[in-house]
């Protein structure tokens, strides 16, 4: 109340004394300063307008700007109106594209439940997950940005937070919706391989926005276990994206499956932790890599098969896209192709607890893991294996196959070098920029319910 009212009576006194360095310096000096208002670019940009923006009639457009709309229409004539001046103002830093995030940080100050500011940090994540188009104009950016925030569950300065924490150190959850996008993608790809096209646009375009907001919430899952799964297997791991189509093409339908992964190099042939979401479920497994020859995978199979799977760890056939579903668990048969052993959930995992069952699995994981790392040429793991009831097996499993022969050092080297000719048809980061970059806007108030189901199932700040 004291901050609406310091804002009020600055707005006041700039509507009269027309001293746009005055109200700058008022808005610095608020009674109980919010920790997203102290510092920032709306600072500078408020500093230059009120150095550059000469006249009276310019104070009086940042005046009106800055209070409180009393409609969304009325936040578009305030948010456009400094936009012009802005454009207008010699040498103005930061550009005219920063005014709706300077106008609403003030709004927010006076009206907290209906005009959230536009925070930096949030706004990636309601773009990542495909709510929220990018490049848009100031005034639609902030009034879509608006109406996702408000349909949240949470109070809309609790919702920024929350967006802006997940921003910052990732998820340890999977929403509900996950799955039934997936099953949408699904009938679509199926569809698309029988007809050798998507039968329209929309139908495109919405299989585009599902894989999209499914790639985010695996990203921010990534993102947010990658250092307690690095320290369960005793390895410096990264992220990896994944591509949105089913090959590197954008002619290409989109998928239906999207994974987490956990590896040692960014390079597809390398094993890696994949937390792996279907249309009917969700695996957590090791994964050998992909573009092997089916000899290296069999050879492995049965070197896991030694070592011995752990409980409600089971062997996983790997289907083609064209299938609809790629993932089958068939429990202790060993599978034909690419290699994928894991913990098996039908109907998949939602919820906060997603993030301490990943961590449940990867750990019974390790032995295996390690085996497969060991066989593709690297070292082994450096953890303390005293206590480790697989260690005698894993050893044991070591010293009969010799592993790392000279062969899989050779095979190692041409496995990269074919990674680096893959590499060059497209990455996955470039294909996701571009196509975020150029879909058409969405319907934003259709999907606004969508922003209370992944902040339910998101860890609170």
């Amino acid at each position: 109340m004291e901050n609406r009212q310091a804002v009020v009576d600055a707005i006041d006194r700039l509507r009269v004394d027309l001293d746009l360095r005055s109200f700058a310096d008022s808005l610095m000096q608020l009674p109980k300063m919010p920790s997203w208002f102290k510092k920032g670019a709306h600072r500078t940009f408020l500093g230059t307008l009120a150095n550059r923006a000469a006249g009276p009639e310019a104070a009086l457009i940042v005046a009106e700007a800055f209070t409180v709309p009393g409609s969304e229409q009325d936040a578009r004539i305030k948010i456009l109106s400094l936009v012009d001046l802005a454009e207008e103002t010699e040498k103005m830093f930061p550009g005219s594209g920063f005014s709706p995030l300077a106008t609403s940080m003030v709004w927010c100050l006076q009206d907290p439940l209906e005009w959230p500011w536009l925070s930096a940090s949030a706004e990636p994540v309601l773009q990542v997950l495909r709510l929220l188009p990018r490049y848009l104009e100031p005034d639609d950016r902030y009034l879509q940005y608006r109406t996702l925030i408000l349909a949240s569950s949470l109070p809309a300065v609790e919702t920024v937070h929350a967006l802006a924490n997940l921003n910052d150190r990732g998820s340890r959850s999977l929403s509900p919706g996950l799955y039934g996008r997936l099953q949408e993608n699904s009938r679509h790809l199926m569809s698309w391989h029988e007809a050798g096209g998507y039968p329209s646009d929309e139908v495109r375009n919405q299989a585009g926005r599902n894989i999209h907001a499914a790639l985010g919430e695996m990203d921010m899952l990534a993102r947010g276990l990658k250092d307690e799964v690095a320290a369960l297997l005793v390895r410096d791991l990264m992220t990896s994206k994944t591509d949105p189509r089913v090959g590197y093409n954008d002619d290409q339908p989109f998928r239906a499956d999207a994974y987490a992964i956990y590896t040692i190099e960014k390079n597809m042939v390398m094993p890696s932790i994949r937390v792996w979401a279907t249309p009917k479920g969700l695996a957590i497994g090791a994964h050998f890599g992909s573009q092997r020859k089916y000899a290296d995978y069999a050879e492995m199979a049965v070197a896991v098969q030694q070592i011995g799977l752990p409980d409600d760890v089971q062997f996983f056939e790997v289907h083609m896209h064209k299938e609809g579903d790629r993932l089958r668990p068939v429990g202790n048969e060993l599978p034909k192709g690419e290699l994928y052993v894991g913990e098996w959930f039908p109907g998949g995992l939602t919820g906060p607890d997603v993030g301490d069952q990943v961590l449940g699995t990867v750990a019974k994981l390790q032995a295996i893991f390690d085996a497969m790392v060991v066989a593709s040429g690297e070292a082994p793991s450096t953890a303390d294996v005293a206590d480790d009831p697989l260690h005698d097996a894993v050893a044991e499993f070591r010293e009969q196959t010799g592993y790392p022969t000279d062969a899989d050092t050779n095979n190692k080297a041409e496995r990269a070098q074919m990674a680096t000719v893959i590499s060059g048809m497209g990455s996955s980061d470039s294909i996701f920029r571009s196509f975020a970059g150029s879909i058409t806007p969405v319907d934003t108030p259709t999907l606004a319910p969508v922003t209370s189901e992944y902040l339910t199932w998101t860890d609170e700040p």
